[in-house]
């Protein structure tokens, strides 16, 4: 079952939708303790077992059929995550690298046009 067509999700969207312009998530778990357990969907929803499979490397892409690399992009430590049998950090780190050195080299490049408007950046 898809996650929009699980009836705990519609419950939880049509409450949402009747309440998102006031909603104050900090306020909301001060005051009620028990306020995560008013989300069920989550375990419904099947939102932790996709959970387990994304940080063991499975593949949960499934419009591109391959696993999803968030916890990757984050593992400052280096630990080995595993893909397919292979530890997929090394090429994580260079990509990371290369996106760090383009970062750089973009940031040096930025000139503030006085005659533009403010917030106008041209990059060169």
């Amino acid at each position: 079952m898809g996650l929009t067509s699980n009836p705990n999700f519609q419950n939880l969207e049509k409450w949402f939708k009747s309440n998102a312009a006031s909603l104050n998530m900090r306020q909301m778990f001060e005051a009620d303790k028990n306020q995560f357990q008013k989300f069920r969907y989550f375990m419904s929803g099947g939102v932790e077992a996709s959970r387990d499979k994304m940080f063991s490397g499975e593949q949960i892409h499934f419009t591109e059929g391959r696993a999803v690399l968030h916890v990757a992009l984050s593992n400052r430590s280096n630990t080995f995550i595993n893909v397919d049998g292979k530890d997929v950090m090394p090429e994580v780190n260079k990509a990371l690298e290369k996106m760090k050195v383009f970062c750089h080299v973009s940031s040096k490049s930025i000139t503030i046009r006085p005659q533009l408007p403010p917030r106008i950046y041209i990059v060169c």
